[in-house]
């Protein structure tokens, strides 16, 4: 959202956050970390949940394919969101 705009980032100052000289979006240093957080927030809730569920073992193995698509759609609709507003 940063990167169209959308959000700005003022104390503590940004920084920009590059790969291959292209800029892919402008940051505080709190963010990346806060992300991770919740990451594992998530990550940790899905084991919890489908083992107090009982969720079958067979339903908890996503395909590497059915994982990549989901991180493609919400990386998608994120960037979506930021250029459309």
């Amino acid at each position: 959202h940063s990167h169209f705009g959308v959000l700005r980032y003022h104390n503590p100052a940004p920084f920009s956050v590059q790969a291959f000289g292209v800029e892919l979006c402008e940051t505080a240093s709190w963010v990346p970390p806060l992300f991770g957080l919740a990451g594992v927030i998530i990550g940790t809730l899905y084991v919890l949940l489908d083992q107090t569920l009982e969720t079958p073992a067979d339903s908890r193995r996503a395909s590497p394919i059915k994982v990549l698509s989901g991180i493609l759609m919400f990386v998608l609709q994120y960037w979506l969101s930021g250029a459309l507003l």
